[in-house]
């Protein structure tokens, strides 16, 4: 019973979640972001800047960060719920390309934090044949 309840947990969490982010997009999008990402060269060099000077600040999030932050929630809760009866660990798999034949990679740091966010902390990251595989592992599971 005790699982069941750590399950839905994470259920629970995930889909609150999934609201929030979806949110932060529409609120990004009426304000005039767009869902390219925001991480420019111009943005990167800024927070290169400000990380030189001991400002600790995350790389700023627009539309397309938090539409990323979305898929990977929904990525998690179908994992969870096709792994429902051992979800200690689970491992999530990206290829390299999107429905349009472009160059995608997942955006970790969005990753993380999701994944953080929902009770599950990020143990491993691997490529291997132009596959990203990534490890969860439940912050709720039996003996934590």
């Amino acid at each position: 019973m005790r699982n069941f309840y750590n399950f839905m947990r994470h259920v629970q969490i995930i889909n609150w979640r999934i609201v929030v982010h979806s949110f932060n997009e529409l609120r990004c999008l009426i304000r005039g972001g767009s869902l390219e990402p925001s991480f420019d060269s111009d943005a990167i060099s800024e927070f290169l800047e400000e990380l030189e000077r001991g400002n600790l600040n995350s790389l700023p999030m627009d539309a397309y960060e938090y539409h990323c932050c979305v898929e990977y929630l929904k990525k998690i809760r179908y994992e969870l719920c096709k792994n429902w009866k051992n979800f200690e660990t689970i491992t999530l798999f990206f290829g390299e390309t999107d429905y349009f034949d472009l160059l995608i990679v997942p955006l970790e740091d969005c990753l993380k934090m999701v994944a953080s966010e929902v009770g599950f902390e990020l143990i491993g990251e691997r490529v291997e044949d132009e596959m990203y595989k990534y490890t969860l592992k439940s912050m709720f599971a039996e003996g934590r």
